[in-house]
């Protein structure tokens, strides 16, 4: 592009100068480099007219003459002068520019963006790879959030999480650009509607803003990959899959990811508990991708509706609310490794499954409401989710769907459970 441009402009020149103006204007920094040294090689010229360059030739003197035997550092004196010095300047320099120029979106106040973003010209193929570099993006934001969320961040900066949350927004708002223009990246670095919360760590702020980040993006990867869809004839929502039996859930008091918390009650004392939360599990199923060339990523979740109609939605992350996973921290796992015996196996959600491949596993859905304080709060869970998923009155029972989302298609299935299994294509 800046190649056809360049010779659109400067046609009367010849080919080797147009070729040599694209090669300077594709590479900047070495240009600049080389301007700089030719600068600071000038002006070193210009010092070692002064009294520095007989001061800088008996230091070398001293130190060679003395322990290397070296009696003429003229050349020496010349060759640090005329070249050393004036690279290590040029570079410095070069490396700051470049720095600067390549620093995050600075959002002021940490509410609004006002660096513009650019809109590259891409080709579909490349959107796509864009929209799975987003997605991708997006997990590394929500690993951001729950990092930020531990109890020991507080021992953090709040700059360190400035940096860390403005260099990821920055690398998905140039990628929403090349996907969708500079409008709709701008439209995502502007946090004017984010809900502040009061109180919470130093870097509340960006906690919220990652909150705010992960649904707009979630939205965004649906909308613009089911407007593919349907521009291309595919909307019926499949994906390239096998299911075997899937039963119900079960509830269960703990999910086997003991961990320690500290508690602080309103009168400032504080104690330890141990703290292991509820969850809602599934036996073993398999899953295979039957596609030949497609990977998938999928994210599932465990959608539950209650008596009275209210509907909300488990992660099946298998991750509980201080950091801990199952197939890594839960107890079974620690202990059969203690054995040397095989660990049980788990789908801890996202799960990526490459063609003609296949993942087992008990799929663990964990309540991560319950916080373990020993509160009425508390209590209300376990009795919320007991009677609904062992309640001998029918009408009582929930009613449970298996959500299965391909995160870089943005194509989501459901599975009313129990169920005898899925097979799509795609």
């Amino acid at each position: 592009m800046h190649t056809q441009g360049t010779r659109g402009r400067f046609n009367w020149m010849p080919p080797i100068l147009q070729r040599v103006l694209d090669w300077v204007r594709t590479h900047p920094k070495v240009v600049g480099g080389g301007v700089l040294w030719a600068l600071f090689s000038w002006l070193s010229a210009e010092l070692s007219k002064t009294i520095f360059f007989d001061w800088l030739k008996s230091l070398l003197f001293d130190f060679f003459g003395r322990w290397l035997g070296i009696i003429d550092v003229t050349w020496l004196t010349y060759l640090i002068v005329h070249f050393v010095l004036p690279g290590a300047f040029a570079i410095m320099v070069v490396r700051w520019m470049a720095r600067r120029m390549s620093s995050p979106i600075t959002v002021p106040n940490a509410l609004d963006a006002s660096r513009p973003i650019p809109a590259p010209s891409v080709s579909a193929e490349q959107r796509q790879q864009n929209l799975n570099e987003i997605a991708q993006l997006r997990e590394q934001l929500s690993e951001l959030r729950i990092a930020m969320e531990r109890p020991d961040a507080v021992n953090t900066p709040r700059e360190k999480w400035e940096d860390n949350y403005l260099g990821l927004q920055h690398e998905i708002a140039k990628r929403i650009a090349a996907v969708a223009g500079t409008a709709e990246a701008t439209v995502y670095v502007t946090h004017g509607n984010v809900e502040l919360r009061q109180g919470g760590p130093p870097h509340q702020i960006y906690i919220d803003m990652c909150v705010r980040d992960l649904d707009y993006l979630l939205k965004f990867i649906h909308d613009y990959s089911r407007r593919e869809q349907r521009r291309n004839g595919t909307h019926e929502a499949s994906l390239p899959l096998s299911i075997t039996k899937i039963d119900a859930p079960s509830y269960s008091k703990y999910s086997g990811l003991p961990t320690k918390v500290r508690f602080t009650n309103q009168a400032g004392e504080s104690k330890e508990a141990e703290v292991d939360p509820p969850n809602l599990g599934i036996r073993e199923v398999f899953i295979s991708n039957t596609s030949l060339t497609r990977s998938v990523t999928l994210k599932i979740s465990l959608v539950i509706l209650d008596k009275d109609g209210r509907s909300h939605k488990l992660t099946g992350e298998g991750r509980n609310s201080w950091g801990m996973v199952l197939g890594h921290n839960d107890r079974a796992t620690r202990t059969f490794q203690k054995l040397g015996a095989p660990p049980p196996s788990y789908i801890v959600s996202p799960v990526t499954i490459v063609p003609q491949q296949t993942v087992r596993g008990a799929l663990t859905f964990i309540i991560n409401m319950f916080s373990g304080d020993g509160g009425a709060d508390d209590e209300q869970v376990i009795s919320y989710y007991a009677k609904g998923s062992s309640s001998t009155k029918k009408e009582q029972l929930f009613r449970y769907t298996l959500e299965i989302e391909d995160v870089v298609s943005g194509v989501t299935i459901a599975i009313p459970l129990p169920s005898d299994g899925y097979k799509g294509h795609g």
